[in-house]
């Protein structure tokens, strides 16, 4: 009976001594979290404090101070229509997209976020088309202009340039109006990619003969958008000459189709040049009343004296 009331007793101690080892180390844990929670505690409070004083200084700071810009106004144009993949709507998605982006300077700051907004306003397959790019990161989100290229491989009719060199080279003025040619000449113009003088050159072919008639005794203006106002002018000079009103506007007519000129719009009594032969003479910087070079046709000396009479060419603008 000893043995076992001693070999207790000693069971007792030992399980004494861990619960006091357990107590121990729960105490331990207790002071380490109450440390822990009164640091946070603290900088919680250093924290509102700071909070605090931010904004405090926030409303002491003028508007102006803060780099802050007033309130825009309204766009004047609106978002772009979504595109679908249509080949014939891109160069109007395009030059939309564009024109919104360059009106919002502010709002489009760097390439990729030009990019991420035309991209937002695909839909159908044209939204399809893009998932890939925005998936991987592709490279040509943070270039915008190389987008547009792999955009337009995609999308872009691979014919329409084709098309639009084909009609403008058909396109005649005929008996229409110079704005009813220069319209028709800049939408086929929009897609090809010429440079400027072979535009120039092009729209001179087109021109009906009175108009180049006049061109050929003044000095061509050498870009388009000037030659079109040079040829507008011309026009209404010959309008008010005839005492007639501007063309009823018929339609630019193609060279498959030649108009027939109406006797009064024969304003010249001297032998007509070719085409060929006003080309090669406007080219060198030839006379156009002799050929020869040195002069212009208004101080030609092979020319007679001009009358006043009614078929005389007009006076150059």
């Amino acid at each position: 009976m000893p043995t076992s009331t001693g070999s207790g007793a000693s069971a007792r101690r030992c399980r004494m001594e861990d619960l006091t080892a357990e107590v121990q180390a729960l105490r331990a844990q207790l002071l380490q979290q109450t440390e822990e929670n009164s640091s946070l505690q603290t900088q919680l409070l250093q924290l509102s404090e700071e909070n605090a004083n931010l904004r405090g200084q926030l409303q002491a700071t003028p508007v102006g101070a803060m780099g802050l810009s007033a309130p825009r106004g309204k766009c004047p144009v609106g978002l772009p229509e979504k595109f679908d993949g249509t080949p014939e709507m891109l160069p109007s998605f395009l030059a939309q997209s564009r024109l919104y982006m360059e009106l919002r300077p502010e709002d489009f700051p760097t390439e990729h976020v030009r990019v991420c907004f035309l991209t937002s306003l695909l839909k159908g397959r044209a939204a399809r088309w893009a998932t890939p790019y925005l998936l991987e990161s592709s490279p040509l989100l943070n270039n915008y202009e190389a987008f547009i290229d792999e955009f337009k491989q995609a999308f872009e009719d691979p014919q329409r340039k084709e098309a639009a060199n084909r009609k403008i080279r058909r396109l005649r003025q005929g008996l229409g109006s110079v704005l009813d040619y220069a319209s028709a000449f800049r939408l086929c113009a929009q897609d090809l990619d010429w440079n400027e003088p072979a535009f120039i050159d092009q729209f001179l072919e087109g021109l009906s003969d009175p108009i180049q008639d006049e061109l050929a005794r003044v000095e061509v203006a050498r870009s388009l958008p000037a030659l079109i106002n040079q040829c507008l002018r011309i026009e209404g000079r010959l309008n008010s000459r005839r005492g007639a009103s501007p063309a009823s506007s018929p339609q630019p007519q193609s060279a498959s189709s030649p108009p027939v000129e109406s006797e009064s719009n024969q304003l010249v009594t001297r032998p007509q040049l070719t085409p060929e032969e006003r080309e090669r003479r406007r080219r060198l910087n030839l006379c156009m009343y002799c050929g020869l070079a040195g002069h212009y046709v208004d101080n030609c000396p092979s020319k007679k004296p001009k009358s006043s009479g009614v078929g005389n060419s007009l006076a150059p603008l």
